[in-house]
């Protein structure tokens, strides 16, 4: 039985065949990425003003920025109902798809809620 060791052409084809496996899997994940990037950005556009949020929770301050309540504030609420300022949330999901508090994830278009 004679073996036969690979020639260059069969070298450059696996790895060409590699490269491709490689660059298909890295559109992969940017796909997915920008998924994600895109289900954040439209769930956090719905997001309204809150008036009165001291009254909810005794959350009288934002958990990410720490910083007090105002009534002009901007908040967002999301669906575990923990409460954060809209722009502070917004740069929180730029890097995280879960809720600071509690860290449930966010998974589905209604994980954030506007408020009335």
């Amino acid at each position: 039985m004679k073996f036969q060791t690979p020639n260059n052409h069969g070298m450059r084809f696996y790895s060409s065949f590699l490269s491709m496996q490689s660059r298909n899997l890295q559109q992969i994940k940017t796909l997915q990425d920008e998924a994600l990037d895109t289900l954040i950005y439209n769930q956090l556009q719905s997001c309204k003003a809150i008036e009165m949020v001291e009254t909810q929770q005794n959350q009288q301050e934002c958990s990410i920025c720490l910083e007090q309540y105002q009534a002009q504030d901007e908040v967002c609420k999301l669906q575990c109902r923990h409460i954060f300022h809209k722009n502070c949330i917004n740069l929180w999901f730029k890097q995280k798809n879960y809720c600071p508090l509690d860290r449930i994830k966010l998974l589905h278009h209604n994980s954030i809620n506007a408020s009335s």
